[in-house]
């Protein structure tokens, strides 16, 4: 809840730097522009799909951090009893698989963050490109 005044704010001012970047584009180059506005099309599509599985991917790693949260918090208020009938190896495996799972869904967030980064930074190349190529 304490972003949602960053993110409502993102909304509208996106659209409105890509506004006022296209007529700044549009301004200085002039017609030249219009084949860069192509690969920011292609660009901002290519997005979607990241953004979607990074979200559906956070959502998992949540899931699986509380799943093991949980587990490490009954294992710890139990101790007495685990010590007591010796089941501190399989616990110890449940743990260890529960942490694996977390783990693999925070790395394939984090690969999926890393191909919008690079979509990201390599954008305003492309668009570049493109453009003076045209010139």
């Amino acid at each position: 809840m304490g972003e949602f005044p960053w993110w409502f704010h993102s909304t509208w001012s996106y659209a409105l730097q890509l506004f006022l970047s296209v007529g700044v584009l549009f301004g200085v180059v002039g017609l030249g522009a219009l084949p860069g506005l192509i690969p920011l099309i292609i660009c901002g599509l290519l997005n979607v799909p990241f953004a979607k599985a990074i979200q559906k991917f956070q959502s998992q790693f949540m899931i699986a951090q509380d799943e093991r949260l949980r587990a490490t918090s009954e294992i710890l208020n139990s101790m007495k009893i685990i010590k007591l009938q010796s089941w501190e190896e399989k616990f110890k495996r449940l743990v260890s698989s529960l942490r694996d799972r977390e783990l693999k869904w925070l790395a394939e967030s984090q690969f999926k963050k890393v191909y919008c980064n690079l979509l990201y930074w390599m954008s305003p190349t492309i668009i570049s490109s493109v453009i003076f190529r045209e010139l």
